[in-house]
């Protein structure tokens, strides 16, 4: 998943689900996972899946990314589907219609929240350890990110990477795994050090600061509802 493009579309678009508070977004993605754990309907299940479809179009997203990004979901949701074709004859699409209906309701509320807005949340209801900690994973798995992204770029312009030569393209791509890894424990370390050096008592991620309520939650607030009553009378 492309997380540098999923915080881009958080925080560079303006539609009225990113003025809604993050508290009222969460629950509308809540409402979704609810209502997917509890159908087994194959239509109110695909109904849910092309709300969420609409719903991104409304707000300007680029849809086709989006649903690009559950693919990783389906193929492993596929998998499962295949070993239960013995069971009921609709039972494999619910399989998949679920984990990609759940997926993308997820990817509504990273799209469209400020990550910051997120943990800001968690730290109300979470201890400050594990606040923090999630916190501080999110933030260096971005910059381990970019540092794999920079090294498999290395490789190619150095003739690393060919498709004729298998054998010496998993070597090499070891070797950067090997470096990455060596280099998250080193971060992690050095991350360690500095919070202890600067008096770290907890409470990193209370920088951010909660969204008061407006209007724009409405919005969420109701399509959540909505979608209980929904999976309530059809699911």
């Amino acid at each position: 998943m492309d997380l540098y493009f999923v915080d881009y579309l958080a925080t560079s678009r303006d539609s009225f689900f990113h003025r809604a508070s993050a508290i009222s977004k969460m629950f509308f993605s809540a409402t979704i996972i609810v209502a997917i754990v509890v159908s087994n309907s194959p239509f109110f299940l695909g109904a849910l899946l092309f709300f969420l479809i609409f719903l991104l179009k409304l707000l300007g997203q680029p849809v086709l990314k989006i649903l690009g990004m559950t693919l990783y979901v389906a193929v492993f949701a596929i998998i499962f589907a295949i070993s239960q074709v013995a069971g009921p004859s609709l039972w494999p699409l619910v399989i998949v219609l679920k984990a990609i209906t759940a997926a993308l309701s997820v990817l509504t509320l990273l799209t469209t929240t400020n990550y910051f807005d997120i943990f800001a949340v968690f730290s109300r209801f979470l201890p400050k350890l594990i606040a923090d900690s999630l916190f501080m994973t999110y933030r260096s798995f971005f910059i381990l990110l970019r540092e794999l992204s920079n090294s498999i770029t290395a490789i190619k312009v150095k003739g690393g990477l060919s498709p004729r030569k298998m054998v010496a393209n998993l070597r090499n791509l070891g070797g950067v795994l090997g470096v990455l890894l060596i280099n998250a424990i080193d971060l992690s370390s050095r991350s360690s050090k500095i919070l202890a050096i600067r008096g770290y008592k907890g409470g990193i991620s209370k920088r951010g600061v909660l969204r008061g309520a407006s209007r724009y939650d409405l919005v969420p607030l109701m399509l959540g509802t909505t979608t209980l009553l929904g999976v309530g009378f059809f699911g």
